[in-house]
């Protein structure tokens, strides 16, 4: 019975086994005419372990017997086929040396890569043996002596193991002879808690593929892979720790790890892979030829069976480049999944609308049109859902999508299609594009805002005085000139903002604009003109005049439910009741006979059955504008059609400042804000502006959405124009970068145009530093800039008395020429004579200046002045130098 094998490492198919009555067979498993050979210890006793070494050696570890040697070696290195076996001669091999007297061994094992040196693991000891020496080169003493096995790509590196534990050493801190180094890796009850003691080394393997790792069989069904890291030693740190006491025991169910000159082991991962079969006795990392870097193991069953098990691993690292190809890395293969090219079709997505508009319910859609009151928008066409195209709803629902429409479907893909259809800085054309998205409404009502503010800035609407109230939002105004403070919004010298200032700026607006409607209730407060204009930034800024006509309005679209709605907001219920008597629904038409019954009602308290019904239905209809106009007769109390989150956020802020008490007001105000910019809310820009308080908003956005795009545009009407935030230059930075990862530059050219544009102040100034020239020209002899601070002319006087003109043939340095063009033969940068037509447009003298621009091949370095090189190359391919064959034109 072999109780332990090993295999040659230099012949393929040799194989050693030792066996129960002390015997070593020797025998080639691919030659098998070859008779075995029998290597005999003095004494029969036990085998415990057999190894191999490249130099033709067998080591076996025999057990404990009177007057013998536990471990014994010998020479078989001529073993061969032609040879013959000793036995057939009659002569047996006689140990080459043998160690240890009087002890049992129970595991050898050779290093590797260095034949000569033996690990030896017997009761309580693992020793080292040189055979060039006579004595061990060290001892340990250990529990752990069972199972050696040396790392197959590291010498120095060998685990061992005893019960259920295993201990990793290093043979660098084991040089002394009767040291007592502990293990740099401790691990206590690895093997699971059926292990027992005398487990064979094949329940423990190192990996073959060259990884630092190995693995353990637990319970007989799982093969648990432990990963292993080593950190750099850092001599000057190593220096001053402190010595580790000696006869240290480790506690038990922890690992260690220690610092050392040779660095620090440790366990980076651990992964558990279930066997395909169960009761698995043993197993062996096993290679793949079509791909050495894949993990696989050969197991075999305790009925001795063999099967093949293939592991399959999980990522160790993706990324998604500007163009949303996914690239994934695992240590097989390293796969591309590229995203599919941009088509006119959109597939459906879960509005983001959702995940970040906690309350607003799903029929907030259908009142797309929410900031259609403002004067800009009554022109505008009314928005409806469309439909998703046949079967993409059903299949976003079903979840069937596959990976290129779920990366068509990511953010990056569509900032991306956004960008290129001109998603930028000019809010109309940006209302226009977000039309097409039918769940974006959310971003519309932002741009829709801004585009109101823009025009009311440009016009001068909101630069009163000596302050510059541009892109303040409703809270800003509210809470007066507190929040001003920290902003650039004096137009004056006196960069103070005082409170006077701030209610002279609000007179002079108010006075400059049409009358807003407010109810008597709050008529004559010390805030009324704050009111009036927190109304008129809203966009709600009309009085009972206009109400009538976008009443009718709304009532022509079909829309009757938000004109009574409307009018319910500005105190007209009986235009209420007319909005929904003119439907042709006689659903609505018996809403308007339950809702005139207000009109009964209104005066009385008592709790009627007319009253209950109004509560019951303000609760249990759809439309919330019915169920706001239901909330608000049953109990006459504007807060309960406050907290209606379904009705868009500037109709709910237009009733709160037409109605509510200063002090509830206030209250109101700092909740909702609170609520939308902690829920990154666009649609609360209203409240916040373009301030400080919108970036808290637009990085809470950014963290629901990872849309930097949207975010990176709204912050440049406020910054660097009103105040600065370092959180919006990275934005902007991040978004620029990413436009010229997409090669979109002509994109980000007219972005920063667009950014320098908005950040002009009152003043015409702009507020943002111009970026540093990139492109610079260079004189081949000196090396130096040209286009510089010119030097001093010595001579600014010719000899006719006039003063000469400036040499800009010449370097300003050295003054030597420049180089000259390939066709005219003058130094670039010189003007071109070219006959200037009498009558010459703004353009057509742009396009001649830049004809006399220089340009330069980068092949060959000869220049020319673009106009001739425009000329020349739109007939030739070859550069216009007759000694030159560089073909420009096609590189």
């Amino acid at each position: 019975m072999s109780l332990s094998i090993s295999l040659s490492p230099i012949e393929e198919g040799l194989v050693c086994a030792g066996q129960s009555n002390g015997i070593v067979n020797i025998f080639n498993l691919r030659k098998t005419d070859i008779p075995a050979l029998k290597l005999k210890p003095k004494q029969s006793r036990t085998c415990n372990s057999v190894a191999f070494n490249s130099q033709g050696l067998i080591a076996a570890g025999l057990d404990k017997v009177r007057n013998d040697n536990g471990l014994v070696i010998w020479n078989v290195e001529h073993y061969s086929a032609t040879s013959p076996t000793p036995d057939s001669s009659g002569k047996t091999i006689s140990p080459l040396e043998s160690h240890l007297p009087n002890e049992s061994v129970s595991s050898v094992s050779f290093l590797p890569h260095n034949p000569s040196v033996l690990l030896s693991g017997s009761y309580k000891f693992i020793r080292e043996f040189d055979l060039r020496s006579p004595t061990p080169s060290f001892q340990c003493v250990t529990k752990c002596s069972q199972g050696i096995t040396v790392n197959p790509f590291n010498d120095n590196y060998f685990a061992s193991y005893a019960d259920s534990s295993v201990a990793l050493w290093d043979r660098r801190l084991m040089r002394t002879a009767g040291s007592n180094t502990e293990p740099i890796l401790y691990m206590p009850r690895l093997f699971g808690e059926s292990s027992r003691k005398g487990l064979s080394n094949s329940c423990f393997r190192f990996s073959l593929s060259g990884s630092s790792e190995f693995a353990v069989l637990n319970e007989g069904d799982l093969i648990r892979r432990w990963q292993l890291g080593t950190v750099p030693a850092m001599p000057e740190r190593v220096a001053r720790l402190p010595s580790r006491p000696q006869n240290q025991d480790n506690a038990e169910g922890q690992s260690h790890s220690y610092i050392t000159k040779h660095g620090t082991c440790f366990v980076s991962g651990v992964l558990d892979h279930k066997t395909i079969y169960d009761k698995v006795a043993s197993f062996d990392y096993t290679h793949d030829v079509s791909n050495p870097k894949s993990i696989n193991f050969m197991c075999i069953r305790q009925s001795g069976q063999v099967f093949r098990m293939n592991v399959i691993e999980s990522p160790d690292a993706t990324s998604f480049d500007p163009n949303n190809n996914l690239a994934i890395v695992d240590p097989e293969r390293v796969t591309i999944a590229t995203s599919a090219p941009h088509t006119t079709a959109h597939f459906h997505r879960p509005s983001v609308q959702e995940s970040v508009k906690s309350d607003k319910s799903q029929s907030r859609r259908k009142h797309s049109d929410a900031v259609s009151s403002l004067d800009e928008y009554e022109e505008e066409e009314e928005l409806e859902d469309e439909p998703a195209a046949d079967g993409e709803y059903s299949r976003a629902l079903e979840g069937i999508l596959d990976f290129k429409s779920v990366l068509n479907g990511d953010i990056s893909c569509i900032m991306r299609r956004r960008a290129e259809s001109g998603y930028s800085l000019d809010c109309s054309a940006n209302i226009d594009i977000l039309q097409k998205e039918s769940d974006d409404n959310y971003i519309r009502y932002a741009w829709q805002w801004l585009l109101y503010a823009q025009r009311a800035e440009s016009r001068g609407d909101m630069r009163k005085g000596e302050l510059d109230l541009g892109f303040e939002g409703v809270l800003g105004i509210w809470e007066g000139c507190s929040d001003l403070r920290l902003q650039s919004r004096s137009t004056s010298s006196n960069k103070n903002v005082t409170n006077k200032a701030f209610n002279e700026t609000v007179y002079g607006i108010i006075k400059s604009s049409k009358s807003v409607y407010i109810s008597p209730s709050v008529t004559g407060s010390d805030n009324e003109n704050r009111r009036r204009l927190c109304l008129l930034v809203a966009g709600w800024n009309f009085g009972l005049d206009g109400l009538n006509s976008r009443i009718e309005e709304l009532e022509g679209k079909g829309q009757y439910e938000k004109a009574a709605g409307w009018a319910v907001f500005h105190g007209d219920v009986e235009r209420a009741v007319t909005a929904l008597a003119n439907s042709n629904k006689q659903r609505l038409k018996l809403m308007s006979t339950a809702v005139a019954g207000y009109l009964a009602y209104r005066n009385t308290e008592v709790n009627s059955p007319w009253r209950e019904q109004c509560r019951r239905l303000a609760s249990d209809l759809s439309n919330p504008y019915l169920r706001a106009i239901f909330a608000f007769i049953s109990d006459g109390s504007w807060m309960d059609v406050l907290d209606e989150g379904s009705l868009p956020l500037v109709e709910r802020l237009g009733i709160a400042l037409r109605f509510l008490p200063d002090d509830e007001l206030s209250s109101y105000l700092n909740r909702v804000a609170d609520r939308v910019v902690n829920s990154g809310d666009l649609e609360g820009i209203i409240l916040t502006g373009i301030t400080p308080r919108v970036v808290k908003l637009l990085q809470c956005y950014i963290d629901k959405t990872s849309d930097v795009q949207t975010p990176s545009l709204i912050s440049c009407f406020g910054s660097p124009r009103y105040f600065k935030d370092t959180n919006i230059s990275h934005w902007v930075e991040e978004y620029r970068l990413l436009l010229n990862r997409w090669r979109m530059f002509s994109q980000r050219a007219k972005f920063d145009v667009g950014r320098t544009k908005l950040s002009k102040n009152y003043a015409g100034v702009s507020t943002i530093k111009p970026p540093p020239k990139q492109v610079y020209v260079r004189c081949n002899h000196c090396k130096k800039v040209i286009g510089g601070v010119p030097k001093p002319n010595p001579n600014p006087i010719n000899k006719s008395g006039t003063p000469s003109k400036e040499v800009i043939g010449k370097c300003q340095s050295c003054n030597n020429p420049l180089t000259r063009c390939a066709i005219c033969l003058l130094p670039l940068g010189s003007s071109v004579p070219t006959v200037k037509p009498k009558a010459e447009s703004a353009a057509e003298s742009l396009s001649r200046q830049f004809e006399q621009w220089p340009a330069f091949c980068l092949s060959c370095n000869h220049g020319l002045h673009a106009g001739h090189a425009r000329e020349w190359f739109s007939k030739h391919d070859v550069c216009p130098v007759p000694t030159c064959n560089c073909m420009c034109d096609s590189k």
